[in-house]
């Protein structure tokens, strides 16, 4: 178990450095890595900010091998939220990077890439508006607890708490 707990934070911390340049020191040590669980999950999500290109990186951190999905929202009573960039059947650390392609006063744009597909996915976020990024969990879509906060500021960049 210490091995492969290990193994997965040797992963991520070289993909934080390889994706943003920062090391996890430089986007809040430890604290960038809250573990959440529901029944007997306990998958963790991290998100570093990058400068350029403009944009994130989330770092999946998949502990259980049945169906989940991460999720954004600015409504938890919405099962799946605002959309689920990223789903997997399949234990493991999954990263998406995710680059503003587009920006107004009022929202923007982001071309996420997940690593466990060959396509790219969409995100938008509105300007003002908290988006909460947490897991759910098999096919009845359990939420697990809410681990990122994120929010567009309407001048091109964005908060994450």
């Amino acid at each position: 178990m210490k091995h492969t707990i290990m193994k997965s934070t040797v992963v991520t911390t070289l993909a934080i450095t390889l994706f943003t340049g920062c090391s996890v020191g430089d986007i809040g040590g430890s604290e960038s890595f809250n573990s959440t669980s529901v029944g007997n999950q306990n998958d963790s999500i991290s998100i570093a900010k990058t400068i350029t290109p403009k944009g994130f990186v989330l770092f999946w951190t998949k502990k259980a091998g049945s169906y989940g999905e991460v999720i954004y929202t600015d409504d938890l009573n919405k099962k799946r939220g605002n959309g689920y960039p990223l789903t997997s059947n399949s234990t493991g650390v999954m990263t998406m990077p995710c680059t503003m392609v587009s920006y107004t006063t009022s929202g923007a744009n982001f071309s996420c890439k997940p690593s466990n597909v060959s396509y790219s996915k969409s995100i938008y976020l509105k300007t003002g508006v908290q988006y909460k990024w947490l897991v759910n969990y098999g096919f009845s879509h359990e939420q697990g607890e809410v681990q990122k906060t994120m929010e567009y500021l309407g001048d091109g960049s964005i908060t994450v708490e």
